[in-house]
């Protein structure tokens, strides 16, 4: 759930530095000013009031119809970039739409959109990578672990067993023979997942 915030943040600084660029006339190539004098550019206010703050929500919404929220225990740092990449383009089409079919307009700065996307998608990214990394971090000293547990008249596949003590995900509490011991245990700690 802390990725929503995280997403939230991060779309409105990127809005927020793109709209200053612009305003500066500022277009991050290096030695070359290619950009006029914004004219078209609303006052600050109310760009944050009618273009930030619903950008935000559409952002939101197209993150979480992508399942980049969805309650995994970890999800890898390439797949997480790889939505928030295809997340933001999203957005940069609902947006163009919008303008276009809704509004009959151009948006008031196509660079400004651009360089919103280019920094929405690396200041997300960098969010995420960050919240993977401290999620890692936890699991190391045993925050987050999943409590696991075998029943049954023989033990899991070795495969399985091995999985479970590799994986920092899990913590495998071992192997019991009937439900009636596992119920003790279940008293005395939390148990996430029983394997039968």
């Amino acid at each position: 759930l802390m990725r929503i915030p995280v997403d939230a943040l991060a779309v409105l600084a990127a809005l927020l530095l793109s709209y200053r660029l612009r305003e500066a006339q500022m277009d991050l190539i290096p030695r070359f000013q290619l950009l006029d004098v914004a004219t078209t550019l609303p006052p600050f206010g109310l760009y944050v009031r009618q273009f930030a703050v619903p950008a935000i929500v559409i952002f939101t919404l197209l993150a979480a119809v992508m399942g980049l929220y969805a309650l995994r225990t970890t999800r890898g740092a390439w797949s997480e970039a790889g939505g928030v990449i295809i997340t933001s383009l999203l957005w940069l089409v609902v947006i163009m739409g919008w303008y276009f079919f809704v509004q009959k307009q151009l948006f008031y700065s196509r660079i400004l959109l651009f360089h919103a996307v280019f920094f929405m998608t690396l200041f997300s990214v960098a969010g995420r990578f960050s919240l993977v990394f401290l999620q890692r971090a936890l699991l190391t000293i045993g925050i987050g672990t999943r409590n696991v547990i075998s029943v049954g008249r023989h033990p899991i596949a070795p495969a399985a067993h091995e999985t479970l003590l590799r994986d920092m995900r899990y913590r495998y509490l071992g192997h019991l023979p009937d439900l009636s011991a596992c119920k003790r245990v279940a008293r005395a700690s939390f148990l996430d997942l029983v394997l039968q």
